[in-house]
């Protein structure tokens, strides 16, 4: 399967929540210079596809503008 699966989803949306700089930005580059390596770990670990690199890109973009950043308290 090459799209992205619910639970990778999932930590990418709590990834968005909490990293996503400001709601309608595009993140440059995300796999390469935002995600932490245990993070992209763990995305691979899941479904790794010869795709995942663009699926994560492509999916954190889309929906960057879907979640207000929380605020650290």
């Amino acid at each position: 399967m090459r799209d992205l699966t619910k639970k990778q989803k999932n930590i990418l949306d709590k990834w968005i929540r909490e990293n996503c700089p400001f709601p309608g930005m595009a993140v440059c580059d995300v796999v390469k210079n935002h995600l932490s390596f245990e993070t992209w770990e763990e995305l691979q670990r899941i479904n790794n596809t010869e795709v995942l690199y663009q699926r994560v890109n492509n999916y954190v973009n889309e929906n960057c503008d879907n979640y207000p950043r929380e605020k650290k308290r």
